[in-house]
């Protein structure tokens, strides 16, 4: 039998794990109300970067789980706080990318530049639906030039 006084906190991935694409998996409701009631805290993970933590909130609301943002870990956060670490002074930033990758830049403190000409301290890559040969030639000059 688990010993459930011993686990303080799970991470839970969500693709595949919480969801099957938009759809939420079979007990998935059920898992955040048993560690609600048992005090286990939880955070749901994803190494996808497109949509934001408000965005993740939204959905999983709409499936009737409520979450805090600090409950939400994405590849977009985690560049967050990367940027923020390494750029406390802010800076320009060349970004690939959908929504959640921007909202991540521009919490981080960093101005976005959307074309290859102006020089900046950092290109950031995220998934991008609509990625372009232009996009990454833009990417690959600013690398070129030391961002």
């Amino acid at each position: 039998m688990l010993d459930l006084s011993t686990i303080r906190g799970l991470l839970i991935d969500i693709d595949g794990t919480l969801l099957r694409g938009r759809l939420p998996l079979p007990g998935m409701r059920e898992i955040f109300t048993f560690c609600r009631e048992h005090k286990i805290k939880t955070c749901i993970t994803s190494n996808n970067s497109v949509t934001t933590t408000e965005q993740m909130q939204q959905r999983f609301a709409r499936m009737g789980v409520e979450l805090e943002e600090n409950e939400i870990v994405t590849s977009s956060v985690a560049t967050c706080h990367y940027l923020r670490r390494n750029f406390p002074q802010g800076g320009l930033a060349y970004v690939i990318g959908q929504q959640g990758i921007f909202t991540a830049v521009n919490k981080a403190g960093l101005e976005v530049v959307d074309n290859g000409h102006q020089p900046v301290d950092v290109v950031v890559v995220g998934g991008d639906y609509q990625l372009t040969y232009e996009k990454l030639k833009n990417a690959c000059l600013h690398i070129r030039r030391g961002a």
